[in-house]
């Protein structure tokens, strides 16, 4: 897996809420784990509207893959915006390592 930092292998990311405008799905402090259990796969656990899914995808598939976002305040973790404008939730996407 590309997903390496100092030596150690990527565990896992995992998507935290932390705010919710209206979202009857999503509460403050939910967790979504993508757990990494190969090069190209992980275990997903926790519940996620499809439409907040669909839209984090692009940046958990970048972190599995290694990647960082230069504009994010951390190497491994950058704030995501759910699309949906009638009842916004603001995700954070953490890589986290062994």
């Amino acid at each position: 897996m590309s997903g390496e930092k100092g030596g150690k292998q990527m565990k896992r990311i995992v998507v935290s809420v932390k705010e919710v405008n209206g979202c009857e799905v999503h509460q403050p402090g939910d967790r979504i784990v993508f757990e990494c259990v190969g090069e190209a796969s992980v275990r997903l656990s926790g519940t996620i509207c499809l439409g907040a899914l669909t839209s984090l995808m692009p940046k958990v598939y970048a972190f599995h893959n290694g990647a960082r976002f230069r504009w994010a305040d951390e190497d491994d973790a950058v704030v995501h915006a759910c699309p949906d404008p009638k009842t916004p939730v603001v995700f954070e996407v953490r890589r986290e390592f062994e």
